[in-house]
């Protein structure tokens, strides 16, 4: 068996329709079922998606995965640029522009 992946699951619990808890151990379950080790991490403020991604990058994660709205995603992928580390979204937003156009369901 390879090494086991990463990942870090940053989540904004603003945005969208509000936070619901049951979204973490959902994550955490299909981490285990993709036999991944995943990690959650809240953004705090403005900007703190990229200082976590970017952190990510430092950690040598295997994937990263913004929870929000293009606020969130755009903050990610900021924190991830140059870098080998493979980005998700899971869009949570009210709006999740970005997501539609690429055609990820909600």
């Amino acid at each position: 068996m390879g090494k086991l992946k990463n990942a870090l699951f940053i989540v904004n619990k603003f945005s969208g329709g509000g936070y619901r808890p049951e979204v973490e151990g959902r994550i955490i379950e299909q981490c285990k079922m993709f036999n991944m080790e995943g990690g959650i991490e809240f953004t705090q403020s403005p900007g703190h998606a990229t200082e976590l991604a970017k952190s990510a990058v430092e950690q040598k994660m295997d994937y990263v995965f913004a929870v929000g709205g293009d606020g969130t995603v755009n903050e990610v992928a900021q924190g991830l640029i140059g870098s080998e580390v493979a980005m998700g979204i899971l869009p949570k937003g009210s709006g999740n522009g970005l997501a539609r156009h690429l055609g990820i369901p909600r």
